[in-house]
């Protein structure tokens, strides 16, 4: 996302060219992180008024491309009380969990998108872009796989 305006970067990759995608005049700067949506597309979260909100680019025959709001979630009924008394702020998305983390004054929570849970994952509140990255990587696992068949695997 832009700075200095309320703006994404968009690139074509075919035809080599960038345009500008606005979001929705609801968001305010400072409150949004881009997330991938269920289907792949680009989407957002913001948060207003103690509601994250979720938002899906969608382009369709019949239409011009724009924001669509597709959920919200009323946080006042999932984070505790101590959260809520200051603003709150979002602070990264998780891709491969579909976590939206939260920066409150008492520290960072991630909301399950799928479950609606939260889980606090950070004491102090003050870090305010995060970057989730989740790798794994099993040393024994490629040797295993180079020793012959498997279980349940055959020769043929």
């Amino acid at each position: 996302m832009l700075r200095d305006r309320e703006s994404v970067i968009e690139y074509h990759l075919g035809a080599r060219e960038m345009s500008l995608i606005d979001l929705p005049t609801e968001c305010s700067f400072g409150g949004n992180a881009l997330r991938t949506t269920e289907d792949g597309g680009l989407g957002l979260a913001n948060l207003v008024r103690n509601r994250l909100c979720l938002w899906s680019w969608e382009a369709g025959p019949d239409r011009d491309p724009g924001w669509v709001r597709s959920r919200a979630m009323d946080l006042r009924a999932l984070l505790p009380d101590e959260a809520l008394s200051t603003s709150l702020h979002v602070a990264g998305f998780a891709c491969d969990i579909a976590a939206i983390f939260v920066l409150t004054h008492v520290g960072i929570f991630t909301v399950d998108l799928k479950s609606c849970r939260v889980a606090k994952v950070y004491e102090d509140g003050g870090c305010f872009d995060n970057f989730p990255y989740i790798s794994f990587y099993t040393p024994g696992l490629r040797v295993a796989s180079t020793k012959g068949p498997r279980m349940g695997t055959s020769n043929a």
